[in-house]
């Protein structure tokens, strides 16, 4: 038999992309699921599209909330599977992710698995696989100062999940990174080479609209857990965080080139491979 997945899917007015989502989980058609959604006492009709699927969710929660960390959180106290994630409102897994993420579980347990993800953006493109994911077990050890996975590609036991707690709510943006790091202090991450999910890059995108709030708090995960060399490239980033956003749409890849050629006595302080892990965090 197939384990449990529960599939925790937080919403706040995400009407434009909701259903997309439901409908990515459902049509898994996984036949041990267990689909959590948590809306945030929408206003832009999400509710009423959740509820169309009331018959194949098995718990809605729709009540207001601090944040999208809570409503994770909610349905991390709820979910009863062998193998938990979270999807968020306008993401999308690809076919066949919870089959295939299923049997690897049952032939080889894990605790934490990540795999491939695609990008799509609001052209209606979808971009190739992210080369951002990084592959092999030295993910663990650069954990405290960049992110490698596409989070809605990541799955873990319930093992995990007690090792790293709930997520901070104190957080909006960083809170699934810093649940990597806590977790992954007792565990090996085991990559799988598929596609798992499909990443939205959109207008009201979260991330990439967090700016400077969300420099900052990549900055308090940094100083609690990365070494003091990456610590004084992450400050000196973040001292020039706004050329860093002024370049980045010109020249994303060499963006920290041009921030060290303007302050060059930084180079003889500080290592580049560790300002070039800092901007590219902080872009």
């Amino acid at each position: 038999m197939l384990p449990r997945i529960s599939v925790i899917t937080p919403n706040y007015n995400q009407a434009d992309f909701i259903e997309q989502t439901i409908l990515s989980v459902l049509n898994q058609n996984y036949p041990n699921l267990e689909f959590i959604v948590v809306d945030g006492a929408s206003t832009d009709g999400s509710l009423e599209i959740i509820s169309k699927y009331i018959d194949s969710i098995d718990i809605i929660i729709s009540e207001s909330d601090n944040g999208q960390a809570e409503a994770i959180n909610k349905g991390l106290k709820l979910a009863t599977g062998q193998i938990i994630c979270w999807l968020n409102s306008d993401d999308m897994f690809t076919t066949n992710t919870l089959t295939e993420v299923g049997k690897f579980f049952s032939k080889t347990p894990f605790d934490f698995l990540y795999g491939d993800g695609f990008k799509f953006y609001q052209d209606g493109i979808l971009k190739g696989l992210n080369k951002h994911i990084r592959v092999g077990s030295d993910v663990a050890s650069e954990l405290s100062y960049r992110d490698p996975f596409q989070q809605p590609s990541t799955f873990w036991s319930t093992a995990f999940q007690q090792s790293a707690g709930l997520l901070n709510e104190e957080l909006d943006y960083a809170f699934d990174w810093e649940f990597f790091i806590k977790g992954l202090q007792n565990f090996t991450p085991i990559y799988f080479p598929r596609p798992l999910s499909i990443y939205r890059i959109h207008a009201g995108h979260k991330s990439g609209s967090g700016g400077k709030e969300r420099a900052l708090e990549i900055m308090e995960v940094v100083k609690n857990f990365a070494p003091p060399d990456y610590i004084a490239a992450f400050d000196f980033a973040l001292a020039h965080y706004k050329m860093i956003r002024s370049l980045h749409h010109y020249t994303k890849r060499y963006t920290y080139i041009f921030v060290l050629l303007t302050h060059p006595t930084a180079i003889f302080r500080l290592r580049i491979s560790r300002v070039k892990a800092a901007v590219r965090m902080l872009s």
